[in-house]
Formats: structure tokens, sequence, C-alpha cells
């Protein structure tokens, strides 16, 4: 009977001492009667639950850590994720800009040989007028 109730009183988190001063009313001159079993069993799921409690406060806990552990983890990645999409989009950025730089130095060198090719055509032609006009003077001339 004392090694069972010293088994309860170590599961409840009381000492022996306080059981047995609390179950020794139960016990009467001579005749032994043991405490009821329902009274017994009530204690022992209380304290069960008692410890059920206390783990599930702890998981809880864990938990909660745990958890705030990946969301800064995730928070720091999506930093991570974000500077290095910034730097693939300012990378982007400058290779359109150089890309576009190269159409406009491109589009220039092609307007400046229209225009020497403009320029020529024109010496061509005042060319051919002078010597025109020259053939008519030297032709006034022969005649």
């Amino acid at each position: 009977m004392w090694v069972f109730l010293g088994s309860l009183a170590s599961q409840a988190g009381s000492n022996v001492l306080e059981l047995k001063s609390r179950y020794k009313s139960v016990y009467t001159s001579g005749r032994v009667r043991y405490p009821p079993l329902h009274q017994l069993r009530q204690e022992e799921m209380m304290a069960e639950k008692e410890e059920e409690k206390k783990k599930s406060k702890k998981r809880r806990k864990r938990w909660r850590r745990s958890s705030r552990k990946k969301k800064k983890k995730r928070g720091k990645d999506e930093e991570k994720e974000g500077e290095e999409e910034k730097e693939r989009e300012e990378e982007k950025e400058e290779e359109d800009e150089e890309k576009e730089e190269e159409e406009e130095e491109e589009e220039e060198e092609e307007e400046e040989e229209e225009e020497e090719e403009e320029e020529e055509e024109e010496e061509e032609e005042e060319e051919e007028e002078e010597e025109e006009e020259e053939g008519k003077k030297r032709q006034k001339f022969t005649l």
C-alpha cells in the first residue's frame, strides 16, 4: 500500500508523508480500510493531466521558438532573393542601356555615311556642272 502511495506521490509531485497523513484518517483501530479506488484513480488521472499540460506547454514553447527562427531565416532568404533580383534587374538595365547606346552609335554612323554620300553626290554634280560649263565655254571659244 505504501509503495503504491509512494509511486502516486512521486507522480503527483508531492511527498509521501503528505499522502500518509491524508490517508491516516482512513485507517481505523485494528481494521484497515483502504481509500476508495475511484479516489486513487482520480488523483492518478489528475497527476497525468498535469504532466501532459507541462509537456504540451514545453512543446508549444519549442514550436514557437522554432517557428520564430524559421520566420527569421525565411525573411533573410527573401532579403537575399530580393537583393539578387535587384542585381539582376540592374544588370539587365545596364545591358539594355548598352544596347541602346550601340544602336544610337550605329544610327549616327549610318547618318554620317548617308551625309557623306550626299556630299559626294553633290560634289560630283557640281563637278559635272562645272565640266559642262567649261565645255560650253570651250565651244563658244571654238566657234
